[in-house]
């Protein structure tokens, strides 16, 4: 890509795929090599410093299964890189992102169809956001998809949390968003879909006196609650071609005045028609 047509001021990106299966497992190693020497300010936390290179390297690693009962994948991306301030200050990158998904069917149950599901996304964070400082561990990935059409792409209806952000304006200390969701979708009745998925969101790095994480999300490395959120859903399919859903989403956050103020629930509700032609 070369927004202003010049070789040494354009933002270029270069990597390749690849993947094979053994012992019933699909193995996918990837290599991307993002550089913006185009003059994008690094923002971190509320600093905003002007830049004269941006180069980050990905290493990703990618294993899964898919059987018609179950599949999983799991991935695990390692981020590399420099940032040349117009300083000539260098900041170097180092951080990680762990993603693993997993869904179990049940064709015949006493509810019918049965999905049950659990995802888990952990990113790295950086412990001091509101500094400039010679390392940034926050896991930070550019040009990543956050919206498809006026609809906002991530974990949960309402929140919609990605590795760095979410759809509600998170307090500048945090970084590393995490998720951890767990949830189930059932048909008891022919064309009735219906779900209910539980959320719970945290960071990596936070302010110290924030909400602590709960017991089991620090098992993974998260230290502060950023809230919850419950998805309840219903589907009714007219064919292959048409249906119908409803959901209702509920997200509530951490009660910690200082740095969130309204800590009173949130709610959305969606009723959306589908049809393929």
């Amino acid at each position: 890509m070369a927004e202003n047509f010049t070789p040494g001021g354009d933002h270029d990106i270069y990597g390749g795929f690849g993947s094979f299966n053994w012992q019933n497992l699909l193995w996918e190693f990837g290599y991307i090599d993002d550089r913006d020497f185009s003059g994008t300010t690094y923002v971190k936390g509320v600093n905003r410093v002007s830049t004269t290179q941006i180069d980050k390297q990905y290493y990703d690693f990618r294993l899964g299964r898919k059987e018609k009962e179950a599949e999983f994948q799991l991935e695990f991306v390692k981020q590399n890189g420099i940032i040349q301030t117009t300083t000539d200050t260098g900041i170097l990158m180092d951080a990680t992102s762990l993603l693993a998904y997993g869904r179990l069917i049940g064709e015949k149950t006493k509810l019918g169809k049965v999905t049950a599901h659990t995802l888990l996304s952990v990113n790295s964070g950086d412990p001091n956001m509101l500094a400039i400082t010679s390392t940034d561990g926050s896991f930070s990935p550019n040009l990543t998809r956050k919206y498809d059409g006026l609809e906002r792409l991530g974990y949960g209806a309402l929140f919609g949390a990605t590795p760095t952000d979410a759809f509600f304006a998170l307090p500048e200390y945090y970084s590393g968003i995490n998720t951890l969701s767990v949830g189930a979708d059932f048909s008891p009745v022919y064309e009735w879909t219906f779900g209910a998925t539980y959320f719970l969101y945290s960071a990596s790095q936070g302010p110290r006196g924030a909400p602590d994480a709960s017991g089991f999300e620090k098992l993974f490395g998260a230290q502060y609650s950023i809230g919850v959120e419950m998805d309840l859903t219903v589907k009714y399919t007219f064919s292959k071609y048409s249906d119908i859903s409803f959901c209702y989403a509920r997200y509530t956050p951490p009660n910690f005045a200082i740095l969130w103020p309204h800590n009173d629930p949130a709610g959305r509700y969606e009723l959306a028609f589908t049809a393929k032609f």
